[in-house]
């Protein structure tokens, strides 16, 4: 019993390490319409990593995030999300991303990126968004929010699993 104790302790830190942002608050909100989609990233660490997480994306260690640095770290989460109508891929092109905004002492970071969407107006349809993107934390939030072309007639139907979201959107009504 000894044995295994001691092997379980001299295994805590290196499995600690794997992951030592693990209480990294991350968020993906999912802005809805019937022609265009916004999705917003927030990556909320507590103060005491906000450092740890800045120097990650200070990939060249002077202490100043680029501009570079900041597109590869748009492109990192942009590779890392995957967004579907139907199935089909829609496209999250750098461009599309409007803000990065490292912000306060807790280091608070909020992207952007506007999608537009294949049109149903008059057909029932199924958006799907997934995240891999797993340097800081584990785990995404990812919460749906509705334009108001959406907001009228039957609500959508979310289903959730880890990373990922489904909204069905009913046909327009009107």
């Amino acid at each position: 019993m000894m044995r295994c104790l001691l092997i379980t302790a001299a295994l805590l830190p290196g499995l600690a390490a794997a992951h030592p942002h693990g209480t990294v608050d991350q968020q993906l909100n999912l802005s809805l319409g019937r022609d265009k989609a916004e999705l917003t990233w927030t990556i909320a660490p507590p103060a005491e990593q906000a450092g740890h997480i800045l120097a990650h994306l200070d990939s060249d260690g002077d202490g100043i995030v680029t501009v570079p640095e900041t597109a590869a770290f748009m492109d990192a989460l942009l590779a890392a999300t995957r967004l579907t109508v139907n199935g089909e891929a829609v496209t999250l092109a750098q461009g599309d991303l409007t803000e990065m905004a490292p912000t306060g002492s807790a280091g608070l970071i909020k992207l952007t990126a506007i999608a537009d969407m294949p049109q149903f107006p008059t057909t029932p349809a199924v958006v799907s968004v997934e995240i891999s993107y797993t340097e800081f934390a584990e785990e995404w939030f990812i919460q749906p929010f509705y334009f108001e072309d959406l907001s009228e007639g039957p609500s959508p139907r979310i289903e959730r699993a880890p990373n990922a979201l489904s909204v069905s959107l009913p046909p327009k009504t009107r």
